[in-house]
């Protein structure tokens, strides 16, 4: 693998970016004109629905990893890039470590019927699932990928073997599960493990979907669990007194005594645990948000004999949680303290495109008993469907959304174009401003963002876009990114770059 642009790469990148501004002339004399109101070290970009990758002039980026390279183990960088997370080897130096999910297998490259799956093609699949961790280091050009530096790398698929925690615990008469499959989130935890997200692990052996039942058919209770990977002892374990549930944010207090999630699902809910041993999920009490009373309901207080809360949603229910509109992520400000919760929306209710709600614990107390609460910012008019935060170096807020296919057809979702990036300043003339800094490929997402230790450079992940079912045979994708022609849209890991970046980052 390459650690910079090919030629075809490098003209790909100034020629696509040159093409997407004169594209839009208006455009780019309003953004200029806004940014010199405001002092912003970019020109804030307006919507697009080009099939390329579209940032700023001052904002560089470089392809990091893609769908399909191969690593130096003979290992390849997998499809759906759901997920990534970003661990210094000392706080702010130029080494790494950067753990890269592969949330389910790329859809565009299976039999258009499922009665033409398989076993051996599944078992393939199941191996490209995960995630992996890899080395990286910045000597002055950039970030690259260490290739011939192995130490510290770490990989995990549907076929390795994970232990449940607490020790003892056994699930459906297994002290053992096989694999991470359906990974997400990705979160590094104040003491350097890392803690990935199953979501949606049904869908994968759902016969109208990926049906992978042809080939294994496990319990399913052994899924949708945080799993906490331990890079130096090179094993994984599922924390069962978390729930089952698809937990999204996973963002911890300060201190690292207290963790917050959310459902990433339609009606989800707000959750934190509190950690009664430091480091360990083993013991702690498990709280439900009641959004109408602003207060924290008891759910169970975790202990290493308690029984796994293998349905979180509907006991949360039970308990007095309030469902929200389609929770995706959660990041908790580091300067005030406050939860900030990114909603989805899901075209119905008070907010059809989704808000942004900012929960204030009470005296910024992450174990207080309640809290008040807000709405933030609102979607429907500079941005629809957000579902990806992050706090910068300067404790900006970046916000990344993620409209399905068929919500980028409705009318009104139109005037949003393609998936975006957003930069939203948190202190001084701009606040609470909202300027777009990026914008997708057709039919793609920015999945997650990390940011890199040197204050230079932020990690993006780019995920394509495939609805995939029984019924797909005249399903063809209408992005070509990054390649172009006919050919299939591939994930990536990208590095922004660039005098902006340095200047929002310093």
């Amino acid at each position: 693998m390459k650690k910079s642009f090919s030629r075809r790469r490098f003209l790909t990148h100034i020629t696509l970016t040159s093409l997407g501004f004169s594209l839009l002339p208006p455009t780019q004399t309003f953004a200029s004109t806004l940014a010199q109101k405001l002092s912003l070290p970019f020109n804030p970009i307006q919507p697009s629905e080009e099939d390329f990758l579209i940032f700023p002039s001052k904002i560089i980026y470089t392809i990091l990893f893609q769908e399909g390279e191969t690593l130096a183990n003979q290992d390849k960088i997998w499809a759906n890039h759901s997920g990534i997370g970003f661990l210094p080897v000392l706080k702010g130096s130029n080494e790494g470590y950067l753990w890269i999910n592969f949330e389910k297998p790329n859809a565009w490259k299976r039999p258009t019927n499922i009665e033409e799956l398989q076993p051996t093609l599944i078992e393939k699949e199941m191996k490209q699932t995960g995630g992996v961790l890899l080395p990286l280091k910045n000597s002055g050009n950039g970030w690259e990928f260490k290739k011939d530096e192995n130490k510290g790398s770490f990989a995990i698929n549907a076929f390795s073997e994970v232990s449940f925690a607490p020790n003892n615990t056994v699930i459906d008469g297994y002290p053992k599960a096989m694999g991470l499959v359906g990974a997400k989130t990705v979160s590094i935890t104040p003491w350097r493990t890392i803690l990935v997200s199953e979501h949606n692990s049904e869908e994968l052996w759902d016969k109208q979907l990926y049906a992978w039942e042809l080939a294994y058919t496990p319990p399913l209770r052994h899924y949708g669990w945080v799993t906490q990977l331990l890079p130096n002892e090179q094993s994984a374990q599922k924390l069962v007194t978390l729930g089952r549930c698809n937990h999204a944010g996973l963002d911890f207090s300060a201190d690292g005594s207290v963790l917050y999630f959310v459902d990433a699902q339609p009606n989800g809910c707000l959750y934190k645990y509190i950690l009664r041993t430091a480091q360990s999920f083993d013991e702690g009490q498990l709280f439900v948000a009641n959004l109408t009373q602003n207060r924290w309901e008891l759910i169970a207080e975790q202990n290493k004999a308690s029984i796994p809360l293998a349905t979180l949603h509907q006991t949360a229910l039970e308990k007095g949680g309030t469902p929200l509109p389609y929770p995706q992520d959660l990041k908790i400000d580091p300067i005030s303290h406050n939860i900030f919760i990114a909603n989805k929306g899901y075209g119905q209710g008070e907010y059809p495109m989704g808000n942004l709600l900012r929960i204030r614990e009470e005296k910024a107390n992450h174990k207080a008993t309640s809290f008040t609460q807000e709405i933030f910012l609102k979607g429907g008019e500079h941005f629809a469907a957000p579902a990806f935060l992050l706090f910068d170096h300067q404790n900006n807020l970046w916000l990344a959304t993620a409209m399905s296919i068929n919500e980028m057809k409705q009318s009104a979702y139109k005037k949003f174009k393609n998936n975006g990036i957003f930069y939203v300043p948190m202190q001084g003339i701009d606040q609470g401003e909202i300027f777009q800094v990026g914008s997708a490929p057709i039919d793609a997402y920015f999945s997650a963002m990390a940011l890199a230790p040197d204050r230079k450079a932020m990690f993006l992940s780019l995920q394509p876009q495939a609805e995939w079912g029984k019924n797909n045979k005249d399903m063809k994708p209408k992005s070509h990114f990054p390649e172009g022609n006919e050919s299939l849209p591939k994930s990536l890991i990208i590095v922004l770059a660039g005098e902006a970046i340095e200047k929002l980052f310093t």
